[in-house]
């Protein structure tokens, strides 16, 4: 996967009531190509940086992905 589809991924696709609806239930993360990410650490009380990106799945599987490091 190249580093361009990666940002394309993480960058936040949500606009208008569907980023407050999505908001409201993860505060301070927006929504990307399939992956959550992390859009403000003030309101989500998240040390992660912002960027970071990744999925709450099934059954309590759990993803998180700093493209920093």
């Amino acid at each position: 996967m190249s580093t361009s589809s990666v940002e394309l991924m993480r960058t936040n696709q949500l606009t208008g009531q569907r980023s407050k609806d999505f908001y409201n239930v993860r505060m301070g993360y927006g929504y990307g190509l399939g992956v959550r990410t992390h859009i403000d650490p003030k309101v989500s009380g998240s040390l992660s940086p912002v960027g970071e990106f990744g999925w709450d799945g099934a059954r309590g599987s759990f993803l998180r992905a700093d493209p920093a490091t």
